[in-house]
């Protein structure tokens, strides 16, 4: 019951990634705004779909995938179609949405997961990957396959400290060889953080019939990191990267005045020859100019890793970048204006340009959409007005015509989220 207290304590609010949004801008409620010149965003931003959050759900978050013929497929994080649990949707092209799977939750046969929080992955034959937040078992959330026919399989049931994780976070399952999917799940297992409590997190790895293994249990600075969120990413070489919301070696229980037991990571994870992993510190944030709480990551062909910072820069977060040797760059320092603050996840194309999100401000105040090219301009793409979309998700995605498409958690014509597309 601890343990299960620790999760619903967790689930307060719209989501937990709000809550750590909300966090920070009382933080620097304050500040003031420097606005900084900014080029115009192209007009050709249009409002795909506006969630009503009855069957057809609301609040999506994670990036969309895009099939053959231009459907979007994605999760939402809640609904009102007797569950309240969440869907896992397909979206036409021209904008007409189908309910593919509704999550029975932990009300209704809690087996089966509740409330998706990240992406999908889809695999040759058309199934669905990807994992819930709660429900389960154990209400700690699940790791689920979604047929073409709609059958959902729980492909394992997360089960809590020591021995597994709970409530995996804006997770996009990273897949590896003979159908393994690795992910993280952003408290449980052995580590003891945060007071002695097992608020750590893991590193997991699932094959197609339902085995998982933890792969790292995170101890927390300044050793290690704590509370791994988001994406995942591999290299050429077979090592995995990835962030951890709190941990690292900088000293202190506060960063940038918050109280986030220390600033962040970027860890590595490298596989040794009898199967194990290695995990080090790639990166410790400081809480200064190269940011905190960081985000999920980018990887470019030569082994560069780019992400965001929630927090740092003038504090309203950061683009980075994080070269093979481990030295950190500073691409872009958000300044709470025009720009916006608080970016999400970043998408990188081939030649070198960064694309995301951010959560606030731009000048409407509701985010926006930006580009930083390869030679270092900022351009915002689109400022929400909250009628269009207000707070942006975690994440773009390309169409092979060079469109983006990507979701804000809420606004729109009913409040509860839309599906976007913009070409630069």
């Amino acid at each position: 019951m601890k343990y299960r207290l620790l999760v619903s304590l967790s689930k307060r609010g719209t989501s937990r990634r709000f809550g750590r949004v909300l966090r920070i801008a009382l933080a620097w409620a304050l500040l003031l705004a420097v606005v900084v010149p900014i080029s115009a965003w192209a007009q050709t931003f249009k409002s795909v779909y506006s969630f009503s959050g009855g069957n057809d759900g609301g609040i999506p978050r994670g990036p969309l995938i895009r099939d053959e013929q231009g459907n979007l497929y994605g999760e939402a994080a809640t609904s009102a179609n007797g569950y309240g649990n969440g869907t896992v949707f397909k979206l036409s092209e021209d904008g007409k949405l189908t309910v593919l799977y509704a999550f029975p939750g932990e009300g209704n046969n809690g087996t089966y997961g509740a409330n998706p929080q990240g992406s999908l992955v889809r695999d040759v034959k058309g199934n669905f990957y990807s994992t819930t937040y709660s429900g389960g078992q154990s209400g700690y959330g699940v790791v689920f396959k979604l047929a073409p026919s709609g059958k959902e399989t729980v492909l394992h049931y997360f089960t809590g400290p020591p021995n597994d994780g709970v409530a995996p976070w804006d997770v996009t399952l990273l897949p590896g060889p003979s159908g393994v999917f690795y992910g993280t799940a952003s408290e449980g297992g052995s580590g003891e953080c945060r007071g002695g409590l097992p608020l750590c997190g893991v590193v997991f790895a699932v094959d197609s019939a339902g085995k998982e293994t933890i792969v790292h249990n995170f101890q927390g600075g300044p050793e290690d990191g704590l509370q791994p969120w988001g994406n995942m990413v591999q290299d050429a070489q077979g090592n995995i990267y990835g962030t951890t919301d709190g941990g690292g070696s900088y000293p202190g229980l506060t960063c940038g005045g918050l109280l986030v037991f220390n600033c962040g990571t970027v860890f590595k994870l490298s596989p040794n020859s009898d199967g194990s992993w290695t995990e080090s510190i790639f990166y410790s944030f400081t809480g200064g100019s190269d940011g905190w709480l960081p985000i999920s990551l980018a990887l470019d062909t030569q082994g560069n890793l780019y992400g965001a910072a929630t927090g740092g820069g003038s504090g309203s977060g950061i683009l980075y970048k994080l070269d093979t040797d481990g030295k950190l760059t500073v691409l872009h320092a958000f300044t709470g204006g025009n720009d916006g603050e608080l970016p999400n996840d970043v998408l990188l194309d081939t030649t070198g340009n960064l694309y995301g999100t951010a959560g606030k401000g731009g000048p409407f105040g509701y985010g926006v959409v930006f580009k930083l090219d390869a030679a270092g301009k900022f351009t915002v793409l689109h400022g929400f007005k909250e009628t269009d979309g207000k707070l942006p998700g975690n994440s773009l995605s390309f169409a092979k015509n060079g469109t983006l498409y990507g979701t804000t958690q809420l606004g729109g014509t009913s409040g509860w989220g839309t599906v976007f597309k913009i070409k630069p």
